[in-house]
């Protein structure tokens, strides 16, 4: 037996699987992929996992006992990182420079609200509404801004992270002798 499915925060949590008998040999390993688990003893049954901060996601964990006949059994268990970052950061400030263009673009890069949690982008205020691409997800992209100063907040709300945080998005002046959808071009050349 591999024990009961686990859920939870980031954190160190212990296994439980059964103790293999004289001569077998028991080992932990990860079935498809890994979200976010790190095994402290595959050896162990009753060995620490550590689940990370981040994303997180569901991890199917094997517990095998082979005999010394080569004779093998297992049993699998369901580990649901809930993941997330606390505290909530929206990232860094950026400051978009004087090329100008009427698709100017950047992209965001906030603290991920983990797959227990739901985080959501808005518009706090700005010279006009840009275009976020997806507003729930962490590393969005925001199109059509404008000369001006953004401000977005990200807002996450979940089992393992909760909070808000700003981040604030200048969008300077266009060079002088620049036209949108036009390369920039000296006087003496007009």
């Amino acid at each position: 037996m591999a024990g009961p499915d686990i859920s939870g925060c980031p954190g160190t949590y212990f296994l439980s699987a059964n103790n293999p008998g004289v001569g077998e040999l028991g080992i932990w390993t990860v079935v498809g992929t890994n979200n976010g688990v790190t095994i402290s003893d595959p050896q162990d049954p009753n060995s620490p996992i550590v689940l990370a901060n981040g994303n997180g996601g569901q991890t199917v964990l094997r517990w095998s006992i082979t005999n010394g006949n080569g004779c093998a059994s297992h049993e699998d268990v369901l580990v649901t990182n809930c993941g997330g970052v606390q505290p909530v950061n929206a990232g860094p400030d950026q400051n978009l420079g004087n090329c100008y263009s009427l698709t100017t673009m950047t992209c965001l890069n906030a603290s991920p609200a983990g797959y227990c949690g739901t985080g959501t982008w808005s518009v706090v205020s700005g010279p006009n509404v840009p275009t976020i691409v997806n507003n729930n997800a962490a590393n969005t992209c925001i199109s059509n801004l404008i000369e001006g100063c953004y401000v977005f907040r990200w807002v996450v709300a979940g089992q393992c992270a909760n909070g808000e945080d700003e981040v604030m998005i200048l969008r300077a002046s266009p060079n002088p002798g620049y036209y949108p959808g036009q390369f920039w071009k000296p006087d003496f050349l007009r």
